[in-house]
């Protein structure tokens, strides 16, 4: 695969051997845990080697799970549900702050699209909009009660000029 074929997508897990000819399977991982566009994919190293630094090693360096070879099918396909079933979730996770941060940073008339929606999100932009409808009502009352207050100050000031008071 090579780690410029995932940038491309379409990946939900990558198995990875250590012993590799070009470049090992640390490297490798440690460029798919820097590159931004990976970094969210679950990573089975996959090695002969048994020693218990490799696999500390490979933990540390954001591996997901670490199988010995000669491995089991039957491991490596409870491994890769268990992985997937996380990244589906950590997708879901990813998409919700991605919908909460462009629901943040939209202007109050910009929520409607996600406000329609029944998930968490939308709770949330139902929410702010209800926020946002609440604050203006407000501000309309506070706009109302100062103009009523500057009429009573202006009839104060008119009868104490009229009656030769200064205020």
């Amino acid at each position: 695969m090579g780690a410029t074929g995932a940038t491309k997508g379409g990946f939900d897990v990558v198995l990875l051997d250590l012993m590799m000819p070009v470049m090992d399977g640390y490297s490798t991982l440690a460029a798919i845990k820097a590159d931004e566009r990976l970094n969210h994919l679950p990573v089975i190293m996959v090695s002969a080697a048994h020693e218990l630094e490799s696999v500390a090693r490979c933990i540390d360096l954001g591996a997901t799970d670490y199988l010995p070879k000669p491995f089991s099918a039957t491991v490596l396909r409870a491994r890769l549900r268990s992985c997937l079933a996380a990244k589906r979730l950590r997708d879901v996770e990813r998409d919700y702050l991605r919908r909460v941060a462009d629901v943040v940073a939209s202007e109050p008339g910009g929520l409607d699209a996600e406000a329609t929606k029944d998930d968490v999100v939308g709770r949330l932009a139902r929410r702010l909009q209800q926020m946002t409808r609440d604050v203006a009502t407000r501000e309309q009352a506070l706009r109302e009660e100062i103009a009523a207050l500057r009429a009573e100050v202006d009839r104060a000031r008119a009868a104490a000029s009229s009656r030769g008071d200064e205020l």
